[in-house]
């Protein structure tokens, strides 16, 4: 049982990069498995997402400012398409459209990673434009307390709040940034 009667609060469930494809995943069975407890408001799912939008990676920059930060949000550019099947890489909870090619282009996965979220209602758990500068563990409380701050239109700006959490999920992604070994006379 999640909840208990002894228990004062629900449990609350942080999920880091939640508008991704790991994230979504998470959602989706946290949501459809954990049901009753969120109806009865035992637990509490809270996601996180830097971005404005569903999509992780997928979710292209159409122009990337450059003055703005060193890497650009996303490595997905215009032509981009997938380099496994679609069978593979798509959820089992919701297959593609037979009219779908089997290597489908970037805006063709962010189409249905919307799709998906709106199919299961994800996107009422998730607050999106949201950073996470520090995750840090609080053993009088037993808790999680998260530092969060706004993102986007003006990066790393915005006032900082803290919130605690019983559980933390991080279903980021590991290829928002370029990885560049180093390699002696690279940067001569």
């Amino acid at each position: 049982m999640v909840g208990t009667s002894a228990q004062s609060h629900p449990r609350r469930f942080a999920n880091v990069g939640a508008g991704g494809a790991a994230g979504l995943a998470t959602l989706q069975v946290f949501v459809s498995e954990l049901h009753d407890y969120v109806r009865a408001g035992e637990i509490e799912m809270v996601g996180f997402e830097q971005r404005q939008d569903i999509g992780g990676i997928w979710l292209a920059e159409p122009r990337p400012d450059p003055s703005k930060q060193k890497w650009p949000e996303t490595p997905a550019y215009d032509s981009l398409h997938t380099n496994i099947p679609h069978p593979i890489m798509y959820y089992p909870s919701q297959w593609a459209p037979p009219s779908t090619p089997l290597f489908t282009d970037a805006q063709t996965v962010h189409d249905y990673m919307r799709s998906y979220a709106d199919r299961f209602g994800l996107r009422q758990y998730i607050q999106f434009n949201t950073q996470i500068t520090a995750a840090t563990w609080d053993d009088s409380t037993n808790q999680r307390h998260l530092t969060t701050r706004p993102y986007g239109t003006q990066v790393n700006q915005g006032v900082e709040t803290i919130t605690h959490y019983d559980h933390l999920l991080v279903t980021n992604g590991h290829n928002r940034h370029p990885f560049t070994p180093d390699i002696d006379g690279f940067e001569d």
